[in-house]
């Protein structure tokens, strides 16, 4: 993670650093077994900035809150008899959206923070036509506002209004029925189209006609890609998409040549 002032953040085995390109240094923060006021161990899944400069990290022992002032990390963990804690201590991602909303998601189910009382308000989920829909693996925005939710079992979609719009995992592709299981990664291009990146390949989503597509690997397919399983997605200033893979590379998509 690269922040706001240009400091780069990253985990080894044993640490977490900061390397300070203005100086040169890098800080080394180790790891302790102390649940609430040190970082986990474990390994880290994100390391994120939200707009107040505020470092966070999610991992498989909680969500984690760099403190400038002391330089320490306060650890936020689920707590059975506290129904305003996290809704589960195993952190998958963290986002922040464009009214400042900070959404957490975890191997069960989804949550907003709320700084003001430190404190989680757990989005229920069972209840709704998406209860299966638990383990949360990305959360992204679109530009009307709508919070797009990538899961082991495809995806949803929250409106700006709290409401749940469609859950999805079969798509319809050129006449060819598709599964989705894990979406890794989403994102919103220059023209408004959705990208994702699941464990069956490239899912394309045109909001406007509303029209799925797919890319994989497949022989039938152009461009093909070295593997299905993409697990990153991003847009460069070029319009050309870039497709992290595990094990299998990276891919580079340019629509003009």
């Amino acid at each position: 993670c690269v922040d706001s002032k240009d400091n780069v953040w990253f985990k080894t085995n044993n640490c977490l650093e900061v390397f300070y390109p203005d100086s040169g240094v890098i800080h080394s923060f180790r790891f302790y077994n102390d649940p609430y006021n040190q970082i986990s161990g474990t390994p880290v899944h994100q390391i994120f900035e939200d707009k107040k400069g505020q470092i966070w990290l999610s991992s498989k022992d909680g969500l984690q809150l760099f403190i400038p002032e002391t330089k320490e990390f306060k650890r936020f963990i689920h707590d059975p008899s506290d129904k305003n804690s996290i809704s589960n201590s195993s952190v998958r991602t963290i986002f922040e959206d464009s009214r400042n909303i900070l959404w957490i998601g975890t191997e069960e189910g989804l949550n907003i923070y709320n700084p003001t009382v430190s404190a989680f308000l757990r989005i229920p989920l069972n209840g709704s036509a998406i209860g299966r829909y638990q383990k949360i693996n990305i959360i992204s925005e679109d530009s009307g506002g709508r919070i797009w939710v990538g899961t082991d079992m495809g995806f949803f979609i929250m409106t700006p209004d709290g409401g749940i719009r469609g859950k999805y995992s079969d798509i319809t592709s050129y006449n060819r029925q598709i599964q989705i299981s894990s979406v890794y990664s989403i994102i919103e291009d220059h023209s408004d189209i959705i990208w994702m990146g699941t464990y069956e390949g490239l899912v394309k989503i045109d909001q406007k006609r509303k029209k799925f597509e797919i890319l994989d690997n497949s022989e039938d397919n152009f461009p093909q890609i070295s593997s299905n399983n993409i697990f990153s997605v991003y847009e460069d200033d070029k319009g050309r998409l870039w497709l992290g893979t595990w094990g299998y590379g990276l891919n580079i998509i340019d629509f003009e040549n």
